[in-house]
């Protein structure tokens, strides 16, 4: 039963309970009463996880430490050890520590989908692409076609629009007869396209001539340039040599030795003959650099004027081959049945060339580049990077606050520094030898102690920042290392008193650091007499018992 109510709200009589809710509702209403929504946690898109709500239910974890767990060498938090807990841990603590919004799951679920419209998208622009390129030369065959079949007196058009145009005045027009010089008119058709495609063929001969001439050219001159560029290499130690040249140079008066600099008494003119030619070969290097960058540019405008070429070509075969299969079904097939299906053929052309104009290309592309702009917008805000580094700036605090808390309880190794292992849901001691993981360490009292570190770093940082996690601790039998008998049990006096006074005293401090936004509830056998731990204690059940004598 769930019911809410201000700070009159009584208990209830028996007659008055009845069922209202379900525990999935009561996280839902109680984590909403702390500011804890339930939160959706999608997992990376390489996982194999499906999604799932971080609630009450994930905070809760960080809260309680049951007998057996505060002891544990290997288990640091509750419910560690059961299936899928550990991963909902490592899931669940970046986003209570603050590293991770509120809004990740939603955004990540938003990128995948902008990563979907993306792929969507850009297959649709290739898509459209690859018809675009096929769709001039299908056209302009198609207008041959026509115009062997008499539809029209235009045999091909300037451009794509101007092909269109004609297209689509012979798709709407009305049937009419050949005249009689329908097979005059193929003919003179055929002979005109064949006529262009020869001139066509030229013209591409021509291009290629010219382009295997230039690439034979750049070969023999990559060849004389690489050439040239070694005897300039040998030719460079001159310059080592004039360096430790001394005294003036010899215009025909004086000289010296190029290798042992000593002064000539007759002048040797091979020296200045092999300066002056390296001077030549250094110019000869940089004339020939200069040209490639235009011998590129040639290349290109060759092979460009070769493609289009072979567009022609390949729309004028296409309209021959449609003109030849007339004359040999000529026949067969009456003039207004042939002019009905080419007709019927520049509809169904005409109806797939819509999607592929250039209004439709315009329309994808910038579907495609929203598309890719809304990825890249959610991914800057989903860096991983920048979530990692989060992440780590707030578990070095928590380190922190964690060696703080460890030196005080005297825990071995505390002074070499403690941290929270995340990966590996444990706490790490980091020495001169590498990380001593918690199993570790050594005794059931370190454990006990690693344990309580931990949590009480974790739940200072929770209440200090404000994070949605409920503002209590309940810990059972955390000095439970230091009562080894029966009597001590009963008598409620440690092994180590000392040790013992520290963990509450550290407790003590916390609370009261924080009051009064947290909590610390402990189930334990011990019974100081400190002042301060007696007003703190709530129930004695060695007096008060669990179940109180009155209810039987």
């Amino acid at each position: 039963m769930l019911e809410f109510g201000g700070d009159d709200l009584d208990g209830f009589q028996l007659r008055d309970l009845e069922v209202n809710t379900d525990s999935d509702a009561l996280r839902s209403q109680v984590g909403l009463r702390i500011g804890l929504p339930e939160v959706r946690f999608e997992p990376s898109q390489y996982s194999t996880r499906s999604p799932y709500s971080i609630g009450l239910g994930s905070a809760a974890l960080f809260c309680f430490q049951g007998q057996d767990e505060i002891a544990s060498r290997s288990l640091l938090f509750h419910r560690q050890a059961e299936r899928g807990i550990d991963q909902t841990l490592k899931d669940a603590l970046p986003f209570f520590l603050g590293a991770l919004q509120e809004d990740q799951a939603t955004k990540r679920a938003q990128l995948r989908d902008a990563r979907r419209d993306l792929r969507r998208a850009e297959l649709s622009l290739t898509d459209a692409e690859s018809t675009a390129q096929t769709t001039d030369i299908t056209l302009q065959a198609l207008l041959s076609e026509a115009h062997s079949a008499g539809m029209t007196d235009r045999p091909s058009a300037p451009d794509i629009r101007a092909t269109v145009a004609v297209l689509s005045s012979i798709r709407f027009s009305g049937s009419k007869e050949l005249d009689r010089d329908s097979d005059l008119r193929s003919q003179d058709a055929r002979r005109e396209i064949e006529g262009q495609r020869a001139e066509l063929r030229q013209q591409m001969k021509q291009l290629l001539s010219e382009r295997d001439l230039l690439l034979d050219f750049r070969s023999g001159e990559g060849s004389y340039q690489r050439s040239v560029a070694l005897q300039t290499g040998r030719m460079t130690s001159l310059d080592l040599l004039r360096a430790g040249h001394k005294g003036p140079q010899a215009d025909g008066v004086t000289d010296h030795c190029p290798v042992c600099s000593q002064e000539l008494t007759t002048p040797d003119p091979a020296a200045s003959q092999l300066e002056q030619r390296l001077s030549e070969l250094r110019k000869e290097l940089v004339t020939l650099a200069a040209a490639e960058p235009n011998r590129r540019a040639a290349l290109i405008r060759l092979e460009d004027s070769v493609s289009e070429l072979r567009t022609q070509l390949q729309a004028l075969d296409r309209a021959l081959e449609t003109v030849n299969l007339r004359g040999n079904e000529a026949r067969t097939v009456s003039d207004a049945e042939s002019r009905e299906f080419i007709r019927g053929r520049i509809d169904a052309i005409l109806g797939r060339h819509s999607y592929a104009d250039d209004n439709h290309l315009g329309v994808l592309k910038r579907q495609a580049e929203a598309a890719r702009a809304s990825v890249i917008a959610l991914e800057q805000e989903l860096d991983d990077d920048e979530a990692r580094e989060q992440l780590t700036s707030r578990l070095v605090a928590l380190g922190r606050d964690m060696t703080a808390f460890a030196e005080k309880l005297a825990l071995e190794h505390a002074e070499k520094g403690v941290r929270l292992d995340l990966a590996k849901l444990t706490v790490v001691v980091d020495s001169e030898t590498g990380p001593i993981p918690m199993y570790g360490i050594g005794s059931a009292a370190n454990s006990i102690g690693y344990h309580l570190v931990t949590h009480l770093a974790l739940h200072r940082f929770f209440t200090r920042q404000n994070r949605p996690v409920p503002r209590f601790l309940m810990l059972d039998q955390p000095t439970q290392a230091y009562y080894e008998s029966e009597e001590e049990k009963r008598s409620g006096r440690p092994s180590d008193r000392t040790a013992v006074l520290a963990m509450f005293r550290l407790m003590k401090d916390v609370v009261e650091e924080l009051s009064p936004d947290f909590q610390i509830i402990v189930s334990d056998h011990a019974d100081l007499s400190e002042d301060w731990f007696a007003d703190s204690v709530v129930h004695n059940w060695r007096d008060d018992k669990l179940v109180p004598l009155s209810w039987l």
